[in-house]
């Protein structure tokens, strides 16, 4: 196993800072698209929840709308 472990490539990750920019802007925290998609069935993207939803309690997970 030891062998196998220092023959192992690392990888290294790194993000152009115009990319890292675009991050709570036309992307969200995480990376994804804000925009709704052509076809409208996924809508744009507005922040995410704000506020619990009806019926949501504290520990509970949200209700499946």
């Amino acid at each position: 196993m030891a062998f196998s472990l220092a023959f192992t490539a690392v990888a290294r990750a790194a993000v152009p800072a115009a990319e890292a920019a675009r991050l709570g802007a036309d992307l969200t925290p995480l990376g994804a698209e804000t925009t709704a998609n052509a076809d409208g069935t996924i809508p744009a993207w507005n922040g995410g929840v704000l506020t619990p939803p009806a019926g949501y309690k504290v520990g509970h997970h949200h209700p499946d709308p």
